[in-house]
């Protein structure tokens, strides 16, 4: 693998906190509000937190994987 390969794959790489979003967006019927608050997001911005983490590329490669 050459380095810009594994620049990019650790560029790709999420957050254990967004894995466990991830998974919870897909177990809790796409339920964004409720995906957010189980991955630990603070209820007071889990809306606002879970419409910015939907727009991450790779995020949602992860959503569409599960």
């Amino acid at each position: 693998m050459d380095k810009k390969s594994a620049e990019n794959n650790d560029k790709n790489k999420l957050t254990p906190q967004q894995e466990k979003f991830c998974r919870a967006y897909v177990l809790n019927g796409y339920k964004q509000k409720e995906a957010a608050i189980s991955a630990g997001y603070s209820p007071k911005t889990a809306s606002a937190q879970a419409s910015r983490l939907l727009t991450n590329v790779n995020i949602l490669s992860r959503v569409h994987a599960i």
